[in-house]
């Protein structure tokens, strides 16, 4: 099974440049065969929260529906929804569309302090899922949610053959995300494709951030498969969800978890 990973420079306030650039991506996940795509955390708005609060990013979430049902193929990507009445904030979500159709969305739980999330975003509540996209059990998380091993557990307990994480990652950790990545594959016993986004937000040496890039698709036994480094582009790598399958059943590690102590 193919799987494309669009890692780019998601510029802030530059909707419809971005719209652009995926829009491309898709076209070219497609005609490689891919059956599902994934993006960058925020791909469609950049992440200049304070900017990004108050518009309604509806239209891309459309315009992501609209590409899975002409192109027909799976795209995971994280957006700001619309402020809910109850809410003072959006949420930065993963929503997974095929066929035009929206199957699931996960809100980040975990906000990042050091780039304001915690200002101008409003934190989810329930933990990721695992759901049926493209024929194989895909769960999703976002970014800094990556640091918590707690929150993979229970979808993957139910098991998952792969599990999506959308991310703005800076270049100064990237050594811990890819730590992080094959740390939770080895875990779940799951493929995990991480997708970060290229570029900078700022001038990094005025106090801006740099990211960086190097998205990654790892196997359930914790080998890196696909590793784009800083480059940008539309990636293809190829999964086998029978060899997760199969080796959660040959060596059932979450089997022997020992939920009296933790």
């Amino acid at each position: 099974m193919k799987i494309a990973l669009f890692s780019f420079d998601t510029r802030e306030s530059d909707r419809a440049g971005n719209l652009f650039r995926v829009t491309q991506a898709v076209a070219e996940a497609a005609r490689a065969g891919a059956q599902i795509l994934v993006l960058p955390e925020l791909w469609a708005s950049g992440y200049d929260l304070a900017a990004a609060h108050d518009e309604n990013w509806e239209d891309a979430v459309d315009a992501i529906a609209d590409l899975s049902k002409e192109y027909g193929i799976a795209i995971v990507g994280s957006v700001l929804e619309p402020i809910l009445p109850e809410e003072e904030h959006p949420a930065n979500c993963a929503i997974a569309h095929e066929n035009g159709a929206e199957i699931f969305r996960y809100r980040k739980a975990h906000l990042f302090a050091p780039l304001a999330e915690d200002r101008y975003v409003t934190a989810g509540d329930d933990l990721p899922e695992a759901f049926e996209l493209a024929g194989i059990r895909v769960a999703m998380a976002i970014c800094y949610d990556l640091r918590f091993p707690e929150l993979f557990r229970p979808a993957s307990v139910r098991g998952v053959d792969l599990w999506c994480i959308c991310a703005q990652w800076p270049e100064a950790r990237i050594d811990q995300w890819r730590a992080l990545l094959v740390a939770r594959a080895i875990e779940s016993q799951s493929y995990v494709a991480g997708v970060n986004r290229c570029g900078a937000m700022g001038d990094p040496r005025a106090g801006g951030t740099q990211f960086g890039g190097t998205t990654l698709l790892v196997s359930p036994a914790g080998d890196i498969l696909l590793d784009t480094g800083h480059e940008e582009g539309c990636f293809i790598g190829e999964i086998q969800p029978e060899i997760a399958r199969g080796l959660r059943e040959e060596f059932p590690v979450l089997a022997d978890r020992r939920w009296d102590l933790y």
